[in-house]
């Protein structure tokens, strides 16, 4: 029954964000990106719950859309890679091919 009981808020919760989108209560940029997540824990509540290929989907959907979502931030996390890795080569404990 928990796992009815989970699954049921989660649904509650989805409802409330969308109907709170609509009334303009919540940023669009701030849904976009719950939305995904959103998806991606209601996929992990269908495999807990046996339904592995639902739940495989709903997380796979919930990631790709995540990952357009934060596309800015994984090109400042490259950029601060290349940064670090930069600086670590010119102290000379970078590994270089």
């Amino acid at each position: 029954m928990r796992g009815r009981t989970g699954l049921a808020l989660l649904l509650i919760g989805a409802g409330v964000l969308i109907i709170l989108n609509k009334m303009g209560f919540l940023v669009g940029s701030l849904f976009g990106i719950l939305f995904p997540i959103l998806l991606i824990v209601l996929g992990v509540v269908g495999i807990y719950n046996k339904k592995m290929i639902l739940g495989g989907i709903m997380i796979g959907f919930g990631l790709i859309m995540l990952m357009g979502k934060l596309a800015w931030l994984l090109g400042w996390l490259v950029a601060i890679g290349f940064i670090l890795y930069g600086i670590s080569l010119l102290r000379g404990k970078g590994y270089v091919p």
